[in-house]
């Protein structure tokens, strides 16, 4: 999970400045090794050193599985607590409803300037990653979080892609091979989860 996340920030141009890369990592981001104790203790520093936050508080609770998705489970992916996925979801969390408003070239207003650019920020990765998926390009697991084995999945990285994912697979209906993702599951109250993701 450590080794997927960090490699699809690694590439992003959100967080992508927020490693402190040496030239020595790059080869164990972009070529994980997890039999290597000391590459898979370095690379949790690094993600560990801009994901403090999140990291520390799921690392002790949350039992981690590796699985694919179909296009129907896409349907059940919510946008983390965030106030720009919230508005832009129509207070719903959803990531579909997402979608549905960039497809339709939707950017809300907002009085908030910095929730502004983040809602033009969404739109314009969004679009991006959606342009690349029709190019073929490949597209990074997703990393989610559920709540008990019966709460909906909250994408803590990957919320872009899951987006046009989401557009591409649901609202397009271009038929889904699966999607790779890692899912924590924890039974434990969690900030980090989407309010709407409920059981």
């Amino acid at each position: 999970m450590v080794a997927a996340w960090l490699k699809a920030e690694a590439k992003s141009p959100q967080f992508a400045h927020c490693i402190p890369l040496q030239d020595s990592d790059r080869h164990i981001i972009e070529r994980p090794n997890l039999d290597d104790p000391a590459a898979n203790s370095r690379r949790f520093r690094l993600l560990f050193s801009y994901r403090e936050g999140i990291l520390r508080y799921i690392s002790g609770i949350a039992e981690w599985y590796q699985a694919e998705l179909s296009g129907d489970d896409l349907a059940g992916l919510f946008a983390g607590p965030y106030p720009s996925w919230e508005i832009y979801s129509g207070c719903t969390g959803r990531v579909v409803r997402v979608a549905e408003a960039i497809r339709h070239g939707v950017l809300p207003r907002v009085l908030d300037e910095n929730i502004h650019r983040g809602l033009a920020t969404i739109q314009k990765h969004v679009t991006g990653t959606y342009d690349s998926m029709m190019r073929g390009e490949a597209v990074d697991p997703l990393i989610l979080l559920e709540n008990g084995k019966e709460g909906g999945l909250t994408v803590i990285e990957g919320t872009k892609r899951a987006t046009a994912l989401c557009w591409c697979h649901i609202l397009d209906g271009v038929p889904c091979a699966g999607v790779a993702a890692f899912i924590g599951i924890t039974q434990r109250a969690n900030p980090w989860v989407s309010p709407h993701a409920t059981p």
